[in-house]
Parts: C-alpha cells; sequence; structure tokens
C-alpha cells in the first residue's frame, strides 16, 4: 500500500456529497452511515469539519478465475475528518460518537492550531495542548539507526554478564568443574 503524500482539502455537503475545496465539481459521495453522522453533527450550535483526504494505490482486485489485469491499480482514499467546537459540547460529541461506533484519533493535517481536547483519550494531565505541537503524516519522523555487532545473539545469551555465586553449604557438588 503506497501513500499519497498530497492532501485533498474536502467539503460536506448534505445529503452526502463532498466536494473539493477550490472546485465547483463532485468529489464523490459518503456512505449513509458515515453521512448521516456528520449530517447530525454539522446540526449542531458551533460545530464545523476539516475533512480531507490521501490517495492510496491498491493493486487491483481479482477478477474472474483470479486473474488480474497486469499494472492495473485502483485509486482509493483515505479520509480524515477533524471535528472543531466550544469545550463544552466535547462530551456531547464524544458520546453521540461512541453511540455510533465512531472514535476520534488524533487530528491528522490539523490546519488550525487550536487546544487538542479528545474525549477519547484519557489524560493524565491537565495541560493544554494545541493542535500544531501534534505529530502530522507530512513530517518525517526522526530514525535513529543502530548498528549491532555480528553475533548480538550470542552475546544476549552469554553467561558472561552474570557472576558466579558460592553454591550453598548445602550443595557439595559444584555447579562448573
Amino acid at each position: 500500500m503506497n501513500f499519497d503524500t498530497s492532501r485533498i482539502s474536502l467539503h460536506f455537503s448534505q445529503p452526502n456529497l463532498l466536494y473539493q475545496v477550490g472546485r465547483e465539481s463532485n468529489f464523490g459521495e459518503l456512505d449513509d452511515r458515515t453521512a448521516k453522522i456528520l449530517t447530525s453533527l454539522a446540526s449542531e450550535e458551533g460545530i464545523c469539519f476539516q475533512i480531507s483526504c490521501r490517495t492510496i494505490s491498491r493493486r487491483a482486485a481479482p477478477g474472474k478465475k483470479g486473474s488480474r489485469k497486469p499494472g492495473a491499480n485502483e485509486l482509493q482514499y483515505v479520509m480524515n475528518t477533524i471535528v472543531y467546537g466550544s469545550q463544552n459540547l466535547r462530551d456531547p460529541v464524544g458520546d453521540y460518537l461512541t453511540k455510533c461506533g465512531v472514535h476520534l484519533q488524533d487530528p491528522i493535517d490539523c490546519d488550525r492550531n487550536v487546544p487538542y481536547s479528545n474525549p477519547h483519550i484519557l489524560s493524565r494531565t491537565d495541560e493544554l495542548v494545541m493542535t500544531a505541537s501534534l505529530l502530522s503524516l507530512s513530517t518525517t519522523p526522526e530514525i535513529e539507526k543502530i548498528i549491532a555487532q555480528e553475533d548480538l545473539f550470542s552475546e544476549l545469551s552469554s553467561d558472561s554478564h552474570l557472576s558466579l555465586t558460592d553454591a550453598p553449604e548445602a550443595i557439595a557438588t559444584p555447579l562448573y568443574g
């Protein structure tokens, strides 16, 4: 599965249409369940969305008799929706989405710097976290290269790191001779 790094910004239009921001043409349609959830949330005063998607390339699904057309890949999209609203809507929105079987995750590619408040994530602190401080998919993660010795597993299973202790007086036969 290959992820395209370009993000497509979308706008939701009831009952189930998605339009690409800056274009007037229909980008796609949402399934009925997702459209009903977004419509219900959008009906609340003060709730708005940031919807985006990324393309992923997948191999074509096998056709009849298991054959695939060489080089035929279908274009698919992964959609992310960030829900914005006031702090007093946090718990009701969380409860509603839980009843719908939807759980909020980190806001990927958030384009606003607002306080991050996710009712589905338990926090051990009351510290204010801003969305700009969260890691985005567009950021390249730091990778540390580890150079291991040739025979790492023999080093791990070696007894040389354990010091030998004297056997108790009740044991007359030594462990090592």
